[in-house]
C-alpha cells in the first residue's frame, strides 16, 4: 500500500459560528519537492470547496491551475484531485447549500464547476486575503485570520433560507424512509417553490440531493458493516430498492461499484490496520473517495 503520511493530511474545526456552514477544514503540506506527484480524490457530497494554495500549481479532473485559489462548486461527482510536488493547502469544505452566505451566487450556475476564485469574490480583497495568508507560517495563524474573513462575509450576506436548512438536514437523515412531497409538506412550500428555493441556494434539485445523501449513506453503511452482511442488505439499510439501484447510483457518483469500494476499504484496514472514519476527505489513488 501507498503510504499516505507525504501530505501531513489534518482536519481542524472552523469558528463556533461557522460551523453550521463549513464541514472543517484540511490541511496537507509538503515542503520537499517529491519526485512524483500521486492523485488523491475529493468525494462529492453536494456540498463546494475553497481550496487556497501556496505552493505548486495543481490539477483538478486533469485540468491544470496555477490559480492561487480554486473554488470546486456544488458536485454530486468525485473529483481528481492531484498537488503539486511541493504541497502547502488549505480547503475548506461547506455543506450543501452552505456556501451561499460566502459566495453570493446562484449555486446553480456553479454546479459542477471549478473556477478561480476571484471569479466570485473581488481581486482586491482576495489578493490581500491570499496575502495575509501567506505571510503566517503556523496553521493556527492562518486558520485564525480565515475565521475572520469568512465572518465578516457572514455578517454582510443574506443568509441560508430556514427551509434549506431544514431540508437538507431532513433528507440527509430520513431521505431512504419519505418522500419530497411529505419534504413539502415540512417546510410548507409547493414542489415548485421548494425546487427553485434549492436550485438557487444549493445548486441542484431536492431529488438530486436527496441521491447524493442516499450515497453518502451507502458509503457509511458499507463502512459500517461487517464482511459477512451482504450488498443486498447494506442497500437495504441505506434505502435502496436493491443491489442494482445501489450499485447504478453508487457508481455513477463514487466512480466504484459498492462492491469495489468495500474491497478498498478491507484492503485499506489490514493494511493500516486502523479503522477508518467515515468523512475523511482525501484518499490515495488506490482507493478513491474514501
Amino acid at each position: 500500500m501507498k503510504d499516505r503520511s507525504y501530505l501531513n493530511f489534518q482536519l481542524h474545526h472552523p469558528a463556533e459560528a461557522l460551523r453550521p456552514f463549513i464541514k472543517h477544514y484540511w490541511t496537507i503540506s509538503r515542503p520537499v519537492a517529491a519526485v512524483s506527484r500521486t492523485t488523491e480524490y475529493l468525494p462529492g457530497d453536494g456540498g463546494s470547496c475553497l481550496i487556497l494554495n501556496f505552493s505548486d500549481a495543481v490539477c483538478l479532473n486533469q485540468q491544470p491551475f496555477t490559480d492561487a485559489a480554486l473554488y470546486r462548486g456544488p458536485t454530486t461527482q468525485t473529483t481528481a484531485f492531484m498537488p503539486g510536488k511541493r504541497i502547502d493547502m488549505i480547503g475548506i469544505h461547506f455543506y450543501p447549500g452552505m456556501a451561499y452566505p460566502f459566495v453570493q451566487q446562484p449555486m446553480c450556475e456553479l454546479f459542477q464547476e471549478i473556477l478561480p476564485a476571484t471569479d466570485i469574490w473581488q481581486a482586491s480583497h482576495w489578493h490581500s486575503l491570499h496575502e495575509q495568508l501567506a505571510e503566517r507560517p503556523l496553521i493556527e495563524q492562518r486558520l485564525h485570520c480565515l475565521n475572520r474573513w469568512l465572518l465578516e462575509r457572514l455578517c454582510a450576506a443574506d443568509q441560508v433560507h430556514t427551509a434549506i436548512k431544514k431540508s437538507v438536514n431532513w433528507l440527509r437523515q430520513c431521505a431512504p424512509a419519505h418522500t419530497l412531497d411529505q419534504l413539502t409538506a415540512q417546510v410548507c412550500l409547493s414542489q415548485r417553490q421548494l425546487e427553485r428555493l434549492f436550485n438557487h441556494q444549493v445548486g441542484m434539485t431536492p431529488k438530486r440531493y436527496c441521491q447524493v445523501a442516499r450515497v453518502g449513506r451507502a458509503r457509511q453503511v458499507i463502512k459500517a458493516s461487517s464482511q459477512k452482511t451482504s450488498l443486498s442488505e447494506q442497500a437495504l439499510i441505506a434505502g435502496y430498492y436493491d443491489q442494482a439501484h445501489l450499485t447504478r447510483e453508487f457508481k455513477k457518483m463514487v466512480g466504484l461499484t459498492p462492491a469495489a469500494y468495500r474491497r478498498q476499504i478491507d484492503a485499506d484496514r489490514r493494511a493500516e490496520k486502523i479503522s477508518l472514519p467515515a468523512d475523511t476527505e482525501l484518499a490515495s489513488y488506490d482507493s478513491p473517495c474514501i
